[in-house]
């Protein structure tokens, strides 16, 4: 049969709200990952861990890690720089076209983050072990920070994914309910 006023409201409630909180995610992750990279290029300030002092006296399996994490972080800031450039030119009441791009492109940001934080922790780990660096005042500190950076972009990687699949499966629903899912109607 055909459906009722209701329910065809109901779905469409359910796609807004899918787009209200993809963009509220988004929103948070630009936030959020401009923080986390902003403390993670401390690592290769003058006393970071990843100092050019310091990956000096690391073996070249270390400075390879070291390399690596380097790599990943400008990767990182590139694309959360190009997301946020993205974000700050749209709105909540921009089309569901462009938010939902929106939460495609911090999506893909979002494994980017991830990976260079995955990256950091890696070359972190060795530095400390390499240079036996495990009772350094700055060691626990910075292990719970970027044990902190990885929880909070992983979250990220989950939301921003969740928030695209709620979209579309909306969506769907809605479709299927205008269209009746069973052909035997």
């Amino acid at each position: 049969g055909t459906p009722d006023a209701l329910t065809l409201l109901q779905k469409q409630n359910l796609i807004t709200k899918g787009y209200s909180d993809g963009w509220n995610a988004v929103a948070s992750y630009v936030s959020d990952s401009s923080s986390i990279l902003n403390d993670m290029y401390n690592l290769y300030g003058n006393d970071g861990f990843f100092s050019y002092k310091t990956i000096s006296n690391l073996s070249s399996t270390g400075k390879d890690k070291v390399s690596l994490a380097e790599k990943g972080y400008y990767d990182a800031k590139n694309s959360v720089d190009k997301v946020t450039k993205l974000y700050k030119t749209l709105s909540r009441s921009s089309s569901q076209q462009e938010i939902s791009n929106l939460i495609d492109q911090a999506s893909l940001s979002s494994k980017i983050v991830s990976n260079a934080v995955k990256n950091a922790q890696t070359a972190f780990n060795f530095v400390v072990e390499d240079l036996s660096y495990e009772n350094n005042s700055n060691t626990s500190t910075t292990r719970a920070n970027i044990t902190s950076w990885l929880t909070s972009s992983n979250n990220y990687v989950n939301s921003l994914i969740s928030a695209a699949n709620n979209i579309k499966e909306s969506a769907q629903s809605l479709t299927d309910t205008n269209t009746g899912a069973d052909p035997l109607d």
